[in-house]
């Protein structure tokens, strides 16, 4: 059934649910402590400056909070939507079937479709697989990731690490673009309107990505560090995709089912239901010199969906900030090649300074370790992190060749 349309007011946009990412003093023990909030607004005064440009808090997580039980959701901002989301996991060991990729590098909406290898080498299936990584090394829920900060003595510890991949297309030496049907499973969805997948590196069953290790943990169970499918392995020596939910798929999706009716791994990372999707999410726990704790939230999504009061896209094809990265990566082995996600580069040029919010009226009262970024221009670190995404904080269009995250390895 298609999801109700929502006029929210300021207040249940931005007011309802709010959260102190950094709270001061022993007050943040006691606030954990009591936390039962489905969703809020992260970071409440620069949100709602936020939501004025962009409305409805469009342009920060409404997500509903995940625990260990499954369900998914941002806790950290407040929902424009009458649904919440709930991911369920589905049998891992149904039967999966291949449905050709119908993208475009090039396309926003994952319309077009790809073509094929006029090599004649057999299909054969693959398995393309990322890591995250930071200073060389493969990172995880029990790492600590260390010199970040303008004094490199800040460290990070993941804690949730999720992002959609799509627009898959693989090419031979000669530039041709080789065939690629993608399987379809819990991980990895095909429509008309085009073609995703979900890669999740981290389990809040481990480590710091524990429900209990940062204010506000949304992580899931389950993880996937592959994207399986067809092609003509050997011919591969290069790829190319886009990171985050196609326009088209997005569009389909919101104004036409619900979040809890949402086809697997669809169900999960968008700001709300009503107002689209985050592409890429990284959660983690701080550190500054003296041990003083803090929280990291870098979510990268499309904003500007919708005029007040309508579904993401429900009038219009594309958001007004796509805020897609792309990626593409030459010499690749798809036999033994790795696509690296580094982590120090993500953060790196960031301060490490948050607002701290006072626990009772919310007003900001300092600054303390953090990063704060849900795809606003107007929150300082950003724009500093879009642009190591190779993204234009200006206009959400964005370079591969920019990019300085996503690498072979």
């Amino acid at each position: 059934m298609p999801n109700a349309r929502l006029e929210p007011t300021r207040h249940q946009a931005c007011g309802e649910f709010s959260r102190p990412p950094i709270l001061a003093g022993g007050a943040r023990s006691a606030w954990l402590a009591s936390r039962h909030m489905t969703m809020d607004c992260r970071t409440l005064a620069p949100t709602l400056l936020f939501a004025a440009v962009l409305g409805a808090c469009g342009g920060d997580d409404a997500e509903t909070s995940t625990n260990a039980d499954g369900s998914t959701g941002d806790p950290t901002m407040s929902s424009t939507s009458a649904t919440t989301a709930s991911t369920t996991t589905t049998d891992p060991t149904a039967t999966t079937t291949s449905a050709t990729t119908a993208t475009s590098e090039t396309d926003p909406t994952g319309l077009d479709s790809s073509g094929g290898s006029t090599t004649g080498e057999a299909l054969a299936p693959f398995s393309l697989r990322f890591a995250a990584v930071a200073n060389g090394e493969e990172v995880g829920c029990g790492s600590t990731i260390t010199g970040l900060g303008p004094d490199g003595e800040h460290t990070a510890s993941p804690a949730d690490l999720r992002f959609y991949i799509s627009n898959l297309h693989m090419y031979a030496a000669d530039g041709s673009e080789v065939t690629v049907e993608l399987d379809v499973n819990d991980f990895q969805y095909t429509s008309d309107a085009g073609q995703v997948s979900l890669i999740d590196l981290t389990s809040n069953t481990q480590g710091d990505c524990e429900a209990s290790a940062i204010a506000f943990a949304e992580g899931t169970a389950r993880e996937n560090d592959v994207i399986t499918g067809m092609t003509q392995v050997a011919d591969v020596t290069r790829i190319s995709f886009d990171v985050g939910v196609p326009q088209a798929v997005m569009k389909d999706l919101i104004n036409t089912t619900s979040a809890e009716a949402a086809p697997s791994p669809l169900g999960e990372m968008y700001w709300s239901w009503a107002t689209g999707y985050r592409h890429f999410v990284f959660n983690f726990s701080v550190e500054d010199p003296e041990a003083v704790a803090g929280g990291g939230y870098l979510h990268i999504g499309s904003t500007d969906c919708a005029g007040d009061g309508e579904l993401a896209l429900e009038n219009q094809d594309a958001c007004g900030f796509l805020n897609t990265p792309k990626v593409d990566l030459d010499g690749f082995d798809l036999a033994t090649g790795v696509v690296a996600v580094d982590l120090g580069r993500a953060l790196e040029g960031v301060d490490f300074l948050a607002p701290i919010y006072d626990p009772k009226t919310f007003e900001i009262i300092g600054e303390g370790p953090g990063v704060e970024c849900h795809s606003s221009p107007m929150q300082p670190h950003c724009g500093t992190i879009f642009a190591s995404f190779g993204v234009d904080i200006d206009d959400g269009v964005s370079a591969a060749d920019q990019d300085a995250v996503f690498a072979a390895q």
